[in-house]
């Protein structure tokens, strides 16, 4: 998702001429060659079946010869378009209205991982939030979500070399030294161990739940520091691999910047299926960098 292919306001009212000017905001960003042939695809897959999937979001989506790449466009109309959405509610992408309650957690991998320039710009969210009125508290995860934090190499091994025991009974010299290595160790894991992990992250999962009913996100790193120069590296993925595990909704804001002038990541994570409160708080986030 590109910032050019964001369009706020949209102007249409209504279903179709909402799919179309977003075709256009597409095509304007020179992702699409034909506009007015992906207009007839996106319709036509919406004849078939709404993308409205209720709380006011709608996902409308085609593909053809028309599309240069994979591309996104995200709109905001100025009323609610009704969309025939599963929950019969109409489309829209919400604002906030009052300042969002924000848990600062700081995470299990804090102290290892956690830059300078990740940890100031942590908690220069926080301080932004709190002064635009929301309400910051500390939120701690505990020892059993860094006990699943240490034990998630285990799932994913386990379920790895699951994933590729034909490659593996077949072709296992293509494949890489780091991936033979996960297999490896994936086969080598007794299935107890593996159910036990797979335990101890379903009780982390419900865990989270009930410790998030006074917030409604939480701030924490997206990374361990700014995003790498060039494309060889895309980063450490240490602070996602928790939330991931967690089943939970996760965005990165690129709300700082580092040494080299290139951004650092806040991630905010909601409750699970509260996909629409990270985007709303997401969205206030941002006013705030921009301001």
């Amino acid at each position: 998702l590109k910032p050019d292919c964001v369009k706020v306001p949209l102007l249409a009212t209504e279903k179709r001429a909402a799919i179309e000017e977003l075709v256009d905001v597409l095509a304007a960003a020179g992702a699409v060659g034909d506009a007015a042939e992906l207009k007839a695809a996106v319709w036509q897959r919406e004849t078939q079946r709404s993308t409205g999937i209720g709380e006011g979001l709608a996902i409308p989506h085609g593909k053809g010869a028309a599309v240069k790449r994979l591309a996104m466009a995200i709109g905001m109309p100025t009323q609610p378009i009704e969309y025939d959405s599963i929950d019969r509610k109409p489309v829209k992408l919400g604002k906030l209205d009052t300042p969002p309650r924000i848990g600062l957690c700081r995470n299990v991998m804090w102290d290892e991982f956690a830059s300078p320039e990740t940890k100031a710009a942590l908690e220069g969210a926080a301080t932004r939030a709190k002064a635009a009125g929301a309400k910051v508290t500390k939120f701690d995860l505990g020892p059993e979500f860094a006990e699943l934090f240490s034990r998630r190499g285990e799932i994913n091994d386990y379920e790895r070399a699951c994933g590729l025991a034909w490659e593996w009974a077949h072709h296992r010299e293509k494949l890489s030294p780091q991936m033979t290595k996960t297999v490896e160790q994936g086969l080598a894991l007794p299935h107890a161990r593996y159910q036990d992990a797979l335990r101890l992250a379903e009780h982390c999962r419900l865990r989270l739940e009930t410790m998030m009913k006074n917030v409604d996100v939480l701030i924490t790193p997206a990374a361990n520091g700014e995003a790498p120069v060039g494309l060889h590296y895309a980063g450490n993925p240490a602070f996602q691999a928790l939330w991931t595990m967690l089943h939970v909704p996760t965005i990165s804001l690129p709300l700082a910047e580092g040494p080299n002038g290139l951004p650092v990541g806040v991630q905010l994570v909601a409750p699970r299926w509260q996909d629409r409160r990270l985007l709303e708080t997401a969205q206030w986030m941002m006013g705030l960098k921009n301001e």
